[in-house]
């Protein structure tokens, strides 16, 4: 059954909606009218700024409270003030504590308890950041405690954990030499194929043998100047032969 719209309505797929400045009611669409101070926007009244819509849709002056200042349609506390229902009441800063904007933040070397400032304590071989601590470099953490990193054989400390030096992989607990396979080179912990050689699908590095007409540059092969790879890439054809 096709979908039957009120004057000043469009279709949308199996509905209807009202045209812009106009508002669903009661099965129509009422055209809408912009009070003083407002405008209207899509289906809806809105006020300019320094003004608010009422319930009946008209726009009243925004009057802010006391150490408040008119935002947009509402109103805004001042900085050191916080708001509290219909008023701005000033913000009470605790002990090693700062005010921000319309909240209180707590100094370095503090953290926030919800009420005020707590010192913050670190433990041995840890630093305060900010309101927490943090291990040192070579230390870990376990509970409330900085332990020590204990690196294995062929490993370096790397910030809060170890990692296993070039040329090694780790293996659980441990770092285990890397293989490498011949005309490879290490790279950090992996390796890789020398230049002129690529990998051949078993772990190893094979000798690039390039079809006539071409040169190997890297890990690969390319046409010489004149030549272009054939459909089948595996050889290279005058460029001035019909394909």
């Amino acid at each position: 059954m096709p979908v039957r719209a009120p004057s000043n309505a469009i279709v949308t797929g199996n509905v209807w909606r009202c045209m812009a400045g106009f508002v669903q009611r009661s099965g129509t669409c009422e055209r809408l009218v912009a009070p003083a101070y407002g405008f209207i926007q899509g289906n809806s009244i809105k006020c300019t700024a320094g003004y608010r819509l009422s319930t009946d849709d008209t726009c009243v002056v925004v009057v802010p409270p006391q150490n408040a200042i008119v935002a947009g349609n509402d109103w805004r506390c001042l900085p050191g003030y916080a708001r509290d229902g219909d008023q701005c009441a000033f913000i009470r800063t605790p002990a090693n504590g700062y005010v921000r904007g319309n909240r209180w933040y707590c100094y370095t070397g503090f953290r926030n308890t919800g009420t005020g400032c707590e010192r913050v304590t670190a433990p041995a071989n840890a630093s305060v950041r900010g309101g927490a601590w943090t291990c040192n470099p070579g230390f870990f953490r376990d509970g409330e405690e900085c332990l020590r990193i204990k690196a294995p054989a062929n490993a370096r400390i790397n910030g809060n954990e170890w990692v296993c030096n070039p040329g090694y992989l780790r293996r659980d607990e441990e770092c285990a030499r890397l293989p490498v396979p011949a005309n490879a080179t290490i790279r950090g912990n992996s390796w890789r194929c020398n230049g002129g050689f690529q990998l051949d699908g078993e772990g190893g590095c094979r000798r690039i043998a390039p079809p006539p007409n071409a040169t190997v540059r890297g890990h690969g092969w390319f046409c010489n100047p004149g030549f272009r790879q054939s459909p089948d890439g595996r050889s290279c054809q005058p460029m001035n032969r019909d394909q």
